[in-house]
Protein backbone atom coordinates (compact mmCIF):
# COMPACT_ATOMS: atom_id res chain seq x y z
CA UNK A 1 0.00 0.00 0.00
CA UNK A 2 1.46 3.58 -1.06
CA UNK A 3 1.97 6.17 1.71
CA UNK A 4 1.21 9.35 1.00
CA UNK A 5 1.96 12.83 2.62
CA UNK A 6 -0.34 14.29 0.89
CA UNK A 7 -3.74 13.09 -1.14
CA UNK A 8 -6.14 15.59 -3.33
CA UNK A 9 -9.21 14.28 -4.60
CA UNK A 10 -10.49 16.26 -7.65
CA UNK A 11 -8.18 17.12 -10.75
CA UNK A 12 -9.83 20.78 -11.52
CA UNK A 13 -8.64 24.04 -10.87
CA UNK A 14 -8.66 23.69 -6.73
CA UNK A 15 -6.82 20.64 -6.35
CA UNK A 16 -4.18 21.38 -9.00
CA UNK A 17 -3.81 24.76 -7.59
CA UNK A 18 -3.60 22.88 -3.85
CA UNK A 19 -1.24 20.47 -5.19
CA UNK A 20 0.73 23.45 -6.50
CA UNK A 21 1.05 25.35 -3.21
CA UNK A 22 1.76 21.89 -1.35
CA UNK A 23 4.67 21.41 -3.81
CA UNK A 24 6.07 24.94 -2.58
CA UNK A 25 5.50 24.29 0.64
CA UNK A 26 6.58 20.95 0.81
CA UNK A 27 10.03 20.16 -1.74
CA UNK A 28 10.35 16.39 -0.66
CA UNK A 29 6.55 15.42 0.36
CA UNK A 30 4.64 12.55 -1.63
CA UNK A 31 1.52 14.22 -3.36
CA UNK A 32 -1.29 11.81 -5.43
CA UNK A 33 -3.73 14.09 -7.55
CA UNK A 34 -6.77 11.97 -8.01
CA UNK A 35 -9.60 12.92 -11.09
CA UNK A 36 -12.39 11.45 -12.58
CA UNK A 37 -11.68 13.33 -15.96
CA UNK A 38 -9.14 12.44 -18.40
CA UNK A 39 -8.25 15.64 -19.16
CA UNK A 40 -5.19 17.15 -17.16
CA UNK A 41 -6.04 20.20 -14.96
CA UNK A 42 -8.12 22.47 -16.00
CA UNK A 43 -10.12 26.00 -15.27
CA UNK A 44 -13.68 26.21 -16.29
CA UNK A 45 -14.38 29.72 -16.35
CA UNK A 46 -13.70 29.95 -19.98
CA UNK A 47 -15.83 26.83 -20.97
CA UNK A 48 -18.99 28.88 -21.56
CA UNK A 49 -17.41 31.95 -22.60
CA UNK A 50 -14.08 32.10 -25.06
CA UNK A 51 -13.91 28.22 -25.37
CA UNK A 52 -17.62 27.89 -26.69
CA UNK A 53 -17.55 31.27 -28.51
CA UNK A 54 -14.04 29.70 -30.75
CA UNK A 55 -12.03 32.87 -29.40
CA UNK A 56 -9.92 30.39 -27.30
CA UNK A 57 -8.86 26.91 -27.63
CA UNK A 58 -9.45 23.93 -25.62
CA UNK A 59 -5.89 23.61 -24.69
CA UNK A 60 -5.47 27.15 -23.25
CA UNK A 61 -7.70 26.26 -20.15
CA UNK A 62 -5.54 23.89 -19.04
CA UNK A 63 -3.38 24.82 -15.70
CA UNK A 64 -0.70 21.88 -16.19
CA UNK A 65 -0.08 19.20 -18.61
CA UNK A 66 0.66 15.77 -17.28
CA UNK A 67 4.64 16.17 -17.68
CA UNK A 68 4.58 19.67 -16.10
CA UNK A 69 3.15 18.38 -13.20
CA UNK A 70 5.50 14.42 -13.07
CA UNK A 71 8.98 16.88 -13.25
CA UNK A 72 7.28 18.69 -10.03
CA UNK A 73 6.87 15.05 -8.42
CA UNK A 74 3.19 15.56 -8.72
CA UNK A 75 1.77 11.99 -8.95
CA UNK A 76 -1.32 12.14 -11.09
CA UNK A 77 -4.61 9.45 -11.61
CA UNK A 78 -6.93 10.64 -13.87
CA UNK A 79 -10.16 9.22 -15.02
CA UNK A 80 -10.45 7.49 -11.61
CA UNK A 81 -12.83 8.25 -8.93
CA UNK A 82 -12.41 7.72 -4.76
CA UNK A 83 -15.06 5.39 -3.90
CA UNK A 84 -14.36 5.63 0.32
CA UNK A 85 -12.02 7.31 2.56
CA UNK A 86 -11.30 4.96 5.60
CA UNK A 87 -11.26 7.86 8.12
CA UNK A 88 -9.95 5.26 10.42
CA UNK A 89 -7.07 3.88 9.13
CA UNK A 90 -6.21 7.40 6.92
CA UNK A 91 -6.60 5.24 3.49
CA UNK A 92 -8.98 6.04 0.41
CA UNK A 93 -10.34 3.64 -1.43
CA UNK A 94 -9.91 4.10 -5.71
CA UNK A 95 -12.96 2.35 -8.04
CA UNK A 96 -10.22 -0.16 -8.98
CA UNK A 97 -10.01 -1.18 -5.35
CA UNK A 98 -6.48 0.10 -4.67
CA UNK A 99 -6.33 2.03 -1.65
CA UNK A 100 -3.90 5.08 -0.55
CA UNK A 101 -2.70 6.00 2.82
CA UNK A 102 -2.65 9.53 3.58
CA UNK A 103 -1.15 11.51 6.33
CA UNK A 104 -3.26 14.44 5.18
CA UNK A 105 -6.25 14.53 2.68
CA UNK A 106 -8.13 17.32 0.74
CA UNK A 107 -10.88 17.13 -1.04
CA UNK A 108 -11.67 19.75 -4.08
CA UNK A 109 -14.51 17.44 -5.83
CA UNK A 110 -16.82 20.39 -7.13
CA UNK A 111 -19.91 20.37 -8.58
CA UNK A 112 -21.71 18.62 -10.67
CA UNK A 113 -24.55 20.17 -12.81
CA UNK A 114 -28.27 19.84 -11.52
CA UNK A 115 -30.88 18.17 -13.99
CA UNK A 116 -34.18 18.07 -15.07
CA UNK A 117 -36.48 15.53 -13.96
CA UNK A 118 -38.84 15.39 -17.13
CA UNK A 119 -39.77 12.88 -19.48
CA UNK A 120 -37.23 12.60 -22.84
CA UNK A 121 -34.14 14.67 -20.88
CA UNK A 122 -31.71 11.70 -22.24
CA UNK A 123 -32.73 12.91 -26.21
CA UNK A 124 -29.87 13.59 -28.11
CA UNK A 125 -28.92 17.32 -28.52
CA UNK A 126 -29.61 17.85 -24.97
CA UNK A 127 -26.53 19.06 -23.18
CA UNK A 128 -25.26 20.55 -19.59
CA UNK A 129 -22.06 22.66 -19.21
CA UNK A 130 -19.97 22.15 -17.14
CA UNK A 131 -17.05 20.06 -18.26
CA UNK A 132 -14.51 20.24 -21.04
CA UNK A 133 -16.18 17.31 -22.76
CA UNK A 134 -19.54 19.11 -22.00
CA UNK A 135 -18.51 22.03 -24.05
CA UNK A 136 -16.70 20.06 -26.99
CA UNK A 137 -19.97 18.23 -26.98
CA UNK A 138 -22.27 21.31 -27.25
CA UNK A 139 -19.89 22.93 -29.48
CA UNK A 140 -20.43 20.12 -32.04
CA UNK A 141 -24.46 20.27 -31.90
CA UNK A 142 -23.94 24.18 -32.31
CA UNK A 143 -22.78 23.79 -35.32
CA UNK A 144 -25.94 22.73 -36.87
CA UNK A 145 -28.61 23.86 -34.36
CA UNK A 146 -30.98 26.71 -35.89
CA UNK A 147 -33.11 27.08 -32.63
CA UNK A 148 -31.39 26.99 -29.74
CA UNK A 149 -33.36 26.73 -26.03
CA UNK A 150 -31.40 27.44 -22.53
CA UNK A 151 -33.03 26.22 -19.60
CA UNK A 152 -32.22 29.03 -17.11
CA UNK A 153 -31.17 32.42 -17.13
CA UNK A 154 -28.24 32.51 -14.55
CA UNK A 155 -25.35 33.57 -15.42
CA UNK A 156 -23.84 30.09 -17.14
CA UNK A 157 -26.89 29.83 -19.73
CA UNK A 158 -26.67 33.52 -20.50
CA UNK A 159 -23.31 32.97 -21.28
CA UNK A 160 -24.15 30.00 -23.35
CA UNK A 161 -26.69 31.90 -24.81
CA UNK A 162 -24.39 34.76 -26.02
CA UNK A 163 -21.55 33.03 -27.14
CA UNK A 164 -24.18 30.64 -29.38
CA UNK A 165 -25.33 33.74 -30.84
CA UNK A 166 -22.24 35.19 -31.48
CA UNK A 167 -20.10 32.53 -32.81
CA UNK A 168 -23.23 30.19 -34.41
CA UNK A 169 -25.90 32.83 -35.27
CA UNK A 170 -28.26 30.48 -33.42
CA UNK A 171 -32.16 31.79 -32.59
CA UNK A 172 -31.97 31.76 -28.97
CA UNK A 173 -34.91 31.47 -26.37
CA UNK A 174 -34.18 31.48 -22.98
CA UNK A 175 -37.00 29.93 -20.41
CA UNK A 176 -36.73 31.13 -17.20
CA UNK A 177 -38.73 29.95 -13.77
CA UNK A 178 -38.23 33.05 -11.94
CA UNK A 179 -39.40 36.46 -13.05
CA UNK A 180 -35.97 37.59 -14.42
CA UNK A 181 -32.38 36.81 -15.59
CA UNK A 182 -29.68 36.67 -12.56
CA UNK A 183 -31.92 36.12 -9.68
CA UNK A 184 -30.16 34.56 -7.15
CA UNK A 185 -27.21 36.58 -6.70
CA UNK A 186 -26.89 39.82 -8.86
CA UNK A 187 -28.06 43.74 -7.62
CA UNK A 188 -30.92 45.03 -9.74
CA UNK A 189 -28.49 46.87 -11.39
CA UNK A 190 -26.84 43.78 -13.14
CA UNK A 191 -29.56 42.37 -14.05
CA UNK A 192 -31.34 45.15 -15.66
CA UNK A 193 -27.80 46.02 -17.79
CA UNK A 194 -27.76 41.74 -18.61
CA UNK A 195 -31.34 41.59 -20.12
CA UNK A 196 -31.37 44.73 -22.02
CA UNK A 197 -27.83 43.63 -23.73
CA UNK A 198 -29.49 40.66 -24.62
CA UNK A 199 -32.50 41.51 -25.81
CA UNK A 200 -30.38 44.14 -27.61
CA UNK A 201 -28.51 41.24 -29.37
CA UNK A 202 -31.57 39.12 -30.22
CA UNK A 203 -32.28 36.46 -27.42
CA UNK A 204 -35.37 35.94 -26.42
CA UNK A 205 -37.00 35.64 -23.49
CA UNK A 206 -39.64 33.34 -21.47
CA UNK A 207 -39.92 34.20 -17.83
CA UNK A 208 -42.33 32.49 -15.50
CA UNK A 209 -42.22 29.39 -16.95
CA UNK A 210 -40.54 26.17 -17.14
CA UNK A 211 -40.15 22.80 -18.81
CA UNK A 212 -42.97 19.73 -18.39
CA UNK A 213 -41.57 17.45 -21.15
CA UNK A 214 -38.81 17.11 -24.16
CA UNK A 215 -40.10 15.66 -27.03
CA UNK A 216 -38.61 13.95 -30.56
CA UNK A 217 -37.45 10.75 -32.17
CA UNK A 218 -34.33 9.84 -30.30
CA UNK A 219 -33.13 12.97 -31.60
CA UNK A 220 -34.86 16.71 -29.60
CA UNK A 221 -37.29 18.64 -31.54
CA UNK A 222 -39.44 20.32 -28.98
CA UNK A 223 -39.94 21.38 -25.54
CA UNK A 224 -42.80 21.22 -24.29
CA UNK A 225 -43.45 24.15 -21.58
CA UNK A 226 -45.62 24.00 -17.97
CA UNK A 227 -47.93 26.89 -19.53
CA UNK A 228 -48.53 24.45 -22.81
CA UNK A 229 -46.33 26.29 -24.54
CA UNK A 230 -44.38 24.53 -27.62
CA UNK A 231 -40.75 25.32 -28.78
CA UNK A 232 -39.31 23.81 -31.97
CA UNK A 233 -36.11 23.42 -30.75
CA UNK A 234 -32.28 21.77 -32.40
CA UNK A 235 -30.58 22.07 -29.10
CA UNK A 236 -30.98 22.48 -25.78
CA UNK A 237 -28.46 23.50 -23.04
CA UNK A 238 -29.91 22.94 -19.13
CA UNK A 239 -27.88 25.60 -16.98
CA UNK A 240 -30.30 25.74 -13.46
CA UNK A 241 -27.04 25.84 -11.39
CA UNK A 242 -25.19 23.29 -9.70
CA UNK A 243 -25.04 20.96 -6.66
CA UNK A 244 -22.01 20.32 -4.50
CA UNK A 245 -20.40 17.12 -4.51
CA UNK A 246 -20.65 15.94 -1.22
CA UNK A 247 -21.55 12.26 -1.53
CA UNK A 248 -18.14 11.19 -0.90
CA UNK A 249 -17.75 13.05 2.34
CA UNK A 250 -21.06 12.57 3.79
CA UNK A 251 -20.18 8.19 3.15
CA UNK A 252 -16.91 9.58 5.68
CA UNK A 253 -19.29 11.55 8.43
CA UNK A 254 -17.93 14.54 7.61
CA UNK A 255 -20.64 17.57 8.49
CA UNK A 256 -22.14 18.75 5.30
CA UNK A 257 -24.36 21.76 5.17
CA UNK A 258 -24.42 23.10 1.42
CA UNK A 259 -21.16 22.28 1.20
CA UNK A 260 -17.90 20.26 2.89
CA UNK A 261 -17.99 22.76 6.32
CA UNK A 262 -14.32 23.83 6.84
CA UNK A 263 -12.94 26.43 9.25
CA UNK A 264 -11.23 29.96 7.62
CA UNK A 265 -7.88 27.24 7.01
CA UNK A 266 -10.16 24.56 4.66
CA UNK A 267 -9.99 22.26 7.40
CA UNK A 268 -12.90 19.52 8.10
CA UNK A 269 -14.64 18.34 10.99
CA UNK A 270 -12.66 15.62 10.78
CA UNK A 271 -8.94 16.21 11.79
CA UNK A 272 -6.15 16.02 8.63
CA UNK A 273 -8.77 16.00 6.48
CA UNK A 274 -9.54 19.66 4.34
CA UNK A 275 -11.48 21.04 1.36
CA UNK A 276 -10.89 23.43 -1.11
CA UNK A 277 -12.75 25.01 -3.58
CA UNK A 278 -16.68 25.50 -4.74
CA UNK A 279 -17.73 22.45 -2.91
CA UNK A 280 -17.38 23.72 0.71
CA UNK A 281 -19.19 25.86 2.68
CA UNK A 282 -16.19 28.08 4.64
CA UNK A 283 -15.78 30.86 6.60
CA UNK A 284 -14.63 34.04 5.18
CA UNK A 285 -13.50 37.13 7.29
CA UNK A 286 -14.37 39.59 5.24
CA UNK A 287 -18.44 38.61 5.10
CA UNK A 288 -18.26 37.04 8.68
CA UNK A 289 -20.12 34.57 8.20
CA UNK A 290 -19.97 30.88 6.49
CA UNK A 291 -20.51 30.53 2.64
CA UNK A 292 -20.44 28.36 -0.37
CA UNK A 293 -19.12 30.45 -3.34
CA UNK A 294 -18.81 28.92 -6.65
CA UNK A 295 -16.50 31.19 -8.46
CA UNK A 296 -12.72 31.17 -9.78
CA UNK A 297 -11.63 32.96 -6.91
CA UNK A 298 -12.01 30.43 -4.44
CA UNK A 299 -10.83 27.54 -7.02
CA UNK A 300 -8.27 29.47 -7.26
CA UNK A 301 -7.42 30.88 -3.53
CA UNK A 302 -8.93 29.33 -0.81
CA UNK A 303 -7.60 26.03 -2.06
CA UNK A 304 -4.34 27.63 -1.41
CA UNK A 305 -5.41 28.30 2.39
CA UNK A 306 -6.43 24.94 2.72
CA UNK A 307 -2.44 23.48 1.05
CA UNK A 308 -0.82 25.63 3.36
CA UNK A 309 -2.07 24.54 6.32
CA UNK A 310 -2.21 20.79 5.23
CA UNK A 311 1.78 21.82 5.39
CA UNK A 312 1.41 23.79 8.98
CA UNK A 313 1.84 27.35 7.00
CA UNK A 314 -1.81 28.27 8.88
CA UNK A 315 -3.34 31.75 7.52
CA UNK A 316 -6.80 32.13 7.23
CA UNK A 317 -8.97 32.68 4.18
CA UNK A 318 -10.77 36.31 3.89
CA UNK A 319 -10.66 37.05 0.36
CA UNK A 320 -13.45 39.84 -0.85
CA UNK A 321 -15.99 37.70 -2.71
CA UNK A 322 -15.41 38.88 -6.46
CA UNK A 323 -16.49 37.66 -9.52
CA UNK A 324 -16.73 38.05 -13.37
CA UNK A 325 -18.91 37.48 -16.51
CA UNK A 326 -18.46 38.25 -20.25
CA UNK A 327 -21.26 38.04 -22.20
CA UNK A 328 -21.95 39.52 -25.80
CA UNK A 329 -18.56 41.40 -25.98
CA UNK A 330 -19.30 43.36 -22.81
CA UNK A 331 -17.20 42.36 -19.25
CA UNK A 332 -19.05 42.57 -15.80
CA UNK A 333 -17.59 42.16 -12.37
CA UNK A 334 -19.46 42.09 -8.87
CA UNK A 335 -17.01 42.44 -5.72
CA UNK A 336 -17.56 42.83 -1.94
CA UNK A 337 -21.27 43.89 -0.57
CA UNK A 338 -24.17 44.95 -3.03
CA UNK A 339 -27.42 44.37 -0.82
CA UNK A 340 -30.67 45.86 -1.67
CA UNK A 341 -29.97 48.01 1.43
CA UNK A 342 -27.35 49.70 0.65
CA UNK A 343 -26.85 52.96 -0.99
CA UNK A 344 -25.99 53.60 -4.47
CA UNK A 345 -24.05 55.73 -6.33
CA UNK A 346 -23.50 55.65 -10.29
CA UNK A 347 -20.35 56.51 -12.41
CA UNK A 348 -20.87 57.21 -15.92
CA UNK A 349 -18.23 57.14 -18.04
CA UNK A 350 -19.32 56.54 -22.11
CA UNK A 351 -23.38 56.55 -21.87
CA UNK A 352 -24.39 52.80 -20.11
CA UNK A 353 -22.30 51.12 -21.87
CA UNK A 354 -19.55 52.09 -19.46
CA UNK A 355 -19.92 52.26 -15.58
CA UNK A 356 -19.23 51.61 -11.93
CA UNK A 357 -22.15 51.22 -9.51
CA UNK A 358 -20.96 51.84 -5.76
CA UNK A 359 -22.55 50.18 -2.75
CA UNK A 360 -22.13 52.46 0.30
CA UNK A 361 -22.46 51.05 3.93
CA UNK A 362 -22.66 54.52 5.82
CA UNK A 363 -20.55 56.68 3.40
CA UNK A 364 -18.07 53.50 3.23
CA UNK A 365 -17.23 51.86 -0.18
CA UNK A 366 -18.51 48.24 0.67
CA UNK A 367 -18.65 46.54 -2.88
CA UNK A 368 -19.19 47.28 -6.60
CA UNK A 369 -20.88 46.50 -9.66
CA UNK A 370 -18.75 47.29 -13.27
CA UNK A 371 -19.84 47.63 -16.38
CA UNK A 372 -16.25 47.07 -19.13
CA UNK A 373 -14.76 49.34 -15.96
CA UNK A 374 -12.79 46.78 -14.35
CA UNK A 375 -10.16 49.21 -13.56
CA UNK A 376 -12.87 50.39 -10.76
CA UNK A 377 -13.12 46.74 -9.22
CA UNK A 378 -9.21 46.67 -8.41
CA UNK A 379 -9.53 49.96 -6.37
CA UNK A 380 -12.82 48.78 -4.71
CA UNK A 381 -10.55 45.39 -3.43
CA UNK A 382 -8.17 48.49 -2.07
CA UNK A 383 -11.28 50.57 -0.71
CA UNK A 384 -12.81 48.04 0.97
CA UNK A 385 -9.63 46.78 2.81
CA UNK A 386 -7.81 50.30 3.50
CA UNK A 387 -11.21 52.66 3.26
CA UNK A 388 -11.64 55.40 1.10
CA UNK A 389 -12.42 59.25 2.11
CA UNK A 390 -14.74 60.52 -0.95
CA UNK A 391 -17.99 61.73 -0.61
CA UNK A 392 -20.94 60.02 -2.72
CA UNK A 393 -21.26 63.16 -5.56
CA UNK A 394 -17.26 62.55 -5.95
CA UNK A 395 -17.62 58.94 -6.03
CA UNK A 396 -20.39 59.74 -9.38
CA UNK A 397 -18.10 62.19 -11.01
CA UNK A 398 -16.00 60.13 -13.40
CA UNK A 399 -13.13 62.73 -13.86
CA UNK A 400 -12.26 62.30 -10.10
CA UNK A 401 -9.13 60.18 -9.35
CA UNK A 402 -10.64 57.31 -6.80
CA UNK A 403 -6.85 56.09 -5.86
CA UNK A 404 -6.23 59.23 -5.07
CA UNK A 405 -9.11 59.47 -2.26
CA UNK A 406 -7.56 55.64 -1.03
CA UNK A 407 -6.67 55.97 3.07
CA UNK A 408 -3.11 54.94 3.46
CA UNK A 409 -3.03 52.68 6.29
CA UNK A 410 -5.04 49.17 5.81
CA UNK A 411 -8.19 48.64 7.99
CA UNK A 412 -7.62 45.72 10.19
CA UNK A 413 -11.25 43.30 10.32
Amino acid sequence: MAQCNYVIVGGGQAGCRAALALRDADRNGKIVLIGAESHPPYERPALSKGVLKGSALPQSVIIRQLDQLAEMAIETHLGQAVEQIDVASSEVVLDDSRRLKFDRLLLATGSRARSLSVPGVNLLNIHSLRTLDDCLALSESLQSCQKLVVVGAGFIGLEVAASARERFGCQVTVVEAGSGVLQRAAPDELRSAVQTLHKSNGVHFLFNDGVSRFEGDSKLEHVILASGRVLKADCVVIGIGVIPETRLAERAGLEVDDGIVVDEFGETSQPNIFAAGEVTRHKNLFLGAPTRRESWQVAQNQSTIAAHAMSGLRKAYNEIPWFWTDQFGHNFQLIGETGPTLQRVTRIYDGALKSTTFFLDKQAVAGAQSVNSGKDIRLVREAIRRGMNITPEQLADPTVNLKSHLVRDPVLW
